[in-house]
């Protein structure tokens, strides 16, 4: 959907779509090239989470800004990039205190803190519970079998 504001001599075109979306409507507007870098979008119209272009996937922020996680793309088919879209997000808010514990694919490594204490992690960063569930002292963290 777009609105269209009329400012004096200026007309000013807004789109309701995310970065994203708005990115594909311009290449489609034009010629596509070969080899052109087509990206993912969610619903929203931004960016999803992992990208892939040629033979490597990354993590971006909503708006398509890399985060500095990256691999083949051969290795990525478990990758979700939700730690390093999390991290960024707090990073972004001015928060301070917050352990991020991110595995080399941008997902939550199996270990997470919170203060001085650790524990085993979901895909969420989330503590496992149940049976077995156990957390130590951030100090003996290398104990934790996840």
């Amino acid at each position: 959907m777009k609105i269209v504001i009329a400012l004096c001599c200026l007309v000013v075109v807004a789109s309701a779509a995310g970065p994203c979306q708005d990115y594909l409507d311009q290449i489609r507007g034009g010629r596509l090239r070969m080899g052109q870098f087509i990206p993912q979008c969610d619903e929203d119209g931004f960016y999803t989470a992992k990208q892939c272009r040629e033979a490597v996937c990354y993590c971006v922020d909503n708006h398509g800004k890399t985060l500095g996680f990256h691999t083949n793309i051969g290795l990525a088919r478990n990758m979700n990039c939700k730690c390093a879209r999390e991290r960024d997000a707090y990073q972004k808010s001015g928060l301070l205190g917050k352990m991020f514990r991110c595995d080399a694919v941008g997902n939550y490594d199996t270990v997470q803190c919170v203060r001085s204490v650790c524990y085993c992690a979901d895909e969420n960063g989330s503590e496992l519970l149940g049976a077995g569930a156990q957390k130590v002292h951030i100090s003996e963290m290398h104990k934790l079998r996840c």
